[in-house]
């Protein structure tokens, strides 16, 4: 994990494609751990003007991009099953949150013909869900840009597309992210 606002500096010289080439996969960017309290986030919208700028005016601690993370899906070589991209506790995952509410394979990505991708639980403890709709084990749910994902009932994160991500995070210093 990055934290969004090292990497918004990192990479605010890189133009789309440079970035394309290092990250070519979707990004969660992460709410920090997200309270019952502060369930008023958006669940998805079609506006991702919208969408950014409620998640940076949350009345809480996520509205500073110190202390937001940024998980970028993709796949890390040492795992043994190919078509997915694995999220879990353990570090034989590709994405490895050591969190205590995460179970040790939790989840898992599927890149889809198409070139977008599926987030399906892995008969976690904890759950997985999407939009705030809890996903059935092994069941595939087709992600779009600005969906709230919810990994074990406490790590709340807002999918992006990479060129989704650059337009709002990078391109220009991240202009379009503050004007939202």
């Amino acid at each position: 994990m990055e934290v969004l606002s090292e990497m918004m500096e990192k990479y605010k010289d890189y133009s789309e494609e440079e970035f394309l080439k290092e990250y070519p996969g979707p990004l969660l960017v992460t709410d920090e751990e997200v309270e019952e309290a502060e369930s008023e986030l958006p669940s998805r919208t079609d506006d991702i003007s919208n969408l950014v700028a409620e998640v940076l005016r949350a009345p809480h601690k996520i509205a500073d991009p110190s202390v937001r993370k940024v998980i970028a899906v993709r796949k890390n070589s040492q795992d043994s099953y190919e078509k997915m991209i694995t999220l879990g506790r353990t570090d034989n995952n590709d994405i490895v949150l050591k969190l205590p509410y995460i179970s040790k394979f939790h989840a898992y990505f599927l890149k889809l013909p198409d070139g977008r991708y599926a987030i399906s639980d892995a008969e976690s403890f904890n759950k997985t869900m999407v939009n705030d709709q809890e996903l059935k084990p092994h069941e595939k749910r087709q992600l779009e840009f600005g969906d709230r994902i919810t990994i074990g009932n406490k790590l709340s994160c807002t999918y992006f597309p990479p060129r989704a991500f650059y337009e709002y995070f990078i391109k220009d210093g991240g202009k379009k992210s503050r004007e939202s």
